[in-house]
C-alpha cells in the first residue's frame, strides 16, 4: 500500500500531460528511429513496413505487428510511428 502510495504521488508532479514521462521518452526514442522504415499499403488496414532488410505485417485493424512490441507493452512499435508520420494517419 505504501509503494502505491508513493507512486501516486511522483504521478501527481507530472508536468505537461496525464501521460508518464518514461512512455514520452520511449515514444521520442521511437521516432528517432523511423528513417530505416518504408510503408506499402496492402489492404483496408494492412501495411508492410520494410526496416532494412525486414518485411513485416502491420494491422491497424487488429494492432498488430510482426515485430511484437505492440502487443506485449500496448505502446505502438516504430513501424506504427513511421506510418502515422509519412501517411498523416489521424486517431
Amino acid at each position: 500500500m505504501v509503494r502505491m502510495a508513493t507512486r501516486r504521488q511522483l504521478c501527481e508532479k507530472w508536468e505537461g500531460s496525464d501521460v508518464c514521462p518514461n512512455i514520452v521518452k520511449r515514444v521520442q526514442y521511437l521516432c528517432n528511429e523511423l528513417r530505416t522504415c518504408l510503408t506499402y499499403l496492402s489492404g483496408q488496414g494492412e501495411l508492410e513496413i520494410v526496416d532494412g532488410k525486414s518485411n513485416l505485417p502491420l494491422s491497424l485493424n487488429q494492432h498488430t505487428c510482426k515485430c511484437n512490441p505492440w502487443q506485449l507493452t500496448g505502446i505502438p512499435c516504430k513501424h506504427f510511428w513511421v506510418l502515422f508520420y509519412t501517411q498523416d494517419l489521424i486517431l
